[in-house]
């Protein structure tokens, strides 16, 4: 996957996401969780999200402990969802 490949599954996938919210906002919201995931992986794994997501894709990394990981770490920085606020 190219970072091109990558920034246009975003795109898509942000798309989408105004498509069923018709929301500037939770296109920005949407948008700072990946940016959030992105650093993430580079700081845990010093891996790019592409690599990642190709690995998640063929199984070669654990989707459970990437995301688990993820979670704990969001919630490290101060993170959380605005349900658990």
């Amino acid at each position: 996957m190219t970072e091109s490949n990558l920034e246009n599954l975003i795109s898509d996938h942000l798309d989408s996401v105004y498509v069923i919210s018709n929301s500037k906002a939770s296109i920005r919201v949407y948008r700072s969780g990946i940016d959030h995931l992105a650093k993430f992986v580079q700081f845990k794994y010093e891996k790019s999200l592409e690599q990642v997501i190709s690995e998640l894709k063929d199984d070669s990394m654990d989707k459970y402990n990437v995301f688990k990981d993820f979670v704990i770490y969001l919630d490290k920085a101060g993170k959380k969802p605005a349900f658990y606020v």
